[in-house]
C-alpha cells in the first residue's frame, strides 16, 4: 500500500503504466491518454496523501507490478478512483484478487463503506455488492450571477438527459471491459 506524499508520483506512474496496457491490449485508449487528466490526478493523490486521504494498493509479481488501484479514502470510507491491471495476467484473475485485498483491508480498518464508483458492472455484483441511491444537494447564493449559472446548468442537464432518453440505456459490461 502507498500512502505518502513520497511514494505516491512513483505509484501513479505504475497505475498509469497498467491503465494504459489494458485499454490499450483491447485496441481503445485508457484516460491517461489525456495529459490534462494525468497531471491532475498526480497533483491531486500527492495532496490527498499529505493528508492521508488516498493510497494505492498494488500486486506485485517478482517485484514487478501487474495490479493497481487508486483509492481516496477518510477513516471510515474508501472509494475505487481508478484501476490498472497487466493483461497478461488476467488468467489469474489479478483484478478480483485486489478488489479481494481491498476489501479485506477496509475490514480490517473498520471501514464502514466501500465504493466502487461509476455503474453497475458484472464484477461489482459478483463482489456481492449493493446499489445504493446517490443524493446531491447543490446550493445556490441568492445573487444574480449564481443564479444564472446555476440555471444555465439546469437547461444543459435537462437537454443531456433527453439526448440519452433517445438511446438505448446502458447494461452492465462484463468484468474484461469494467476495469
Amino acid at each position: 500500500v502507498s500512502e505518502s506524499a513520497d511514494s505516491m508520483r512513483k505509484s501513479i506512474a505504475s497505475l498509469k503504466t497498467l491503465h494504459q496496457q489494458r485499454w490499450e491490449s483491447s485496441g481503445r485508449s485508457g484516460c491517461f491518454s489525456d495529459e490534462r487528466f494525468e497531471s491532475f490526478l498526480v497533483a491531486t493523490s500527492e495532496r490527498f496523501a499529505e493528508r492521508q486521504q488516498c493510497k494505492v494498493f498494488s500486486l506485485h509479481a517478482e517485484d514487478v507490478p501487474i495490479a493497481s488501484q487508486l483509492v481516496l479514502c477518510n477513516p471510515d470510507e474508501y472509494y475505487v478512483y481508478q484501476t490498472g491491471r497487466d493483461p497478461n495476467w488476467e488468467s489469474q484473475s489479478i483484478g478480483r484478487l485486489l478488489n479481494l485485498l481491498v476489501i479485506r483491508q477496509a475490514c480490517q480498518q473498520s471501514v464502514r463503506f466501500l465504493d466502487y464508483l461509476r455503474g453497475n458492472e458484472i464484477y461489482k455484483h459478483r463482489l456481492g455488492a449493493a446499489p445504493s441511491d446517490c443524493v446531491r444537494y447543490r446550493l445556490i447564493p441568492p445573487r444574480w450571477l449564481p443564479q444564472v449559472l446555476h440555471r444555465a446548468t439546469q437547461f444543459g442537464r435537462t437537454i443531456k438527459h433527453s439526448f440519452q432518453q433517445q438511446r438505448p440505456s446502458p447494461q452492465a459490461v462484463s468484468s474484461e471491459e469494467a476495469i
